[in-house]
Parts: C-alpha cells; structure tokens; sequence
C-alpha cells in the first residue's frame, strides 16, 4: 500500500526548497559542485562540459529514470515517483540558476 499524500503546488515546490536547501548542507552550493563535475569529467575524459550540460544530462538521467518508474507495474522500493519529481524540479532551478552563473561570468570578463 503506498502512502500518497496531496500536495499542493506550493507545498510541492517548498518541499523542493527545503529538500534542495539540506543537500546544499550535503554537497556545497550548486555552482560548486558543477564545478566539479565538469573538472571532474573533463580529468576524465579530456573533453569540457559548461555547468549546463552537467545539468542537462542530471535532468535526462532523471527523466529516464521517471519514464521507468510510470511504466513499471510495480511499486518503486527505494525511490518514489515524488522523489524524483523533487528531484527534477531542482535540477530545473539549478540549471536556470547556473545559467544565469555562467552567462553573469562571462558579461564579467
């Protein structure tokens, strides 16, 4: 039996908020980790990625992983739907966010 609660518009996106604001405690501002991450990819692999990208790709892997979740029969053990519908929402922001970053940084220099 699953435990589906209704939530509003506004108490979806200040869970959000407040999910996003503790993983910042986590793992460090957003900007930050992308920065990360694309130095990290770029020791990897030789190729450079802008914070965007990694972004792009955080919201298609999460995309691919909703799509799996709605086409399953089975009910998701370790990740709900509401989860990962979160998730998405703050990848969004933080995409927009460090779009934002990225172009102020160029207008910078």
């Amino acid at each position: 039996m699953s435990n589906i609660k209704y939530m509003t518009t506004d108490e979806i996106l200040q869970s959000a908020i407040d999910v996003g604001v503790g993983k910042q405690g986590d793992y460090g501002p957003t900007n930050t980790q992308f920065q990360r991450v694309t130095a990290m990819y770029e020791e990897m692999t030789g190729n450079v990625l802008t914070g965007v990208e990694v972004a792009d790709v955080m919201i298609a892997t999460k995309m691919v992983r909703l799509r799996n979740l709605l086409q399953s029969k089975n009910e998701p053990n370790n990740e709900s739907i509401t989860d990962t519908v979160m998730d998405l929402i703050r990848y969004w922001a933080m995409r927009e966010s460090t779009r934002l970053y990225e172009l102020e940084k160029v207008e910078m220099t």
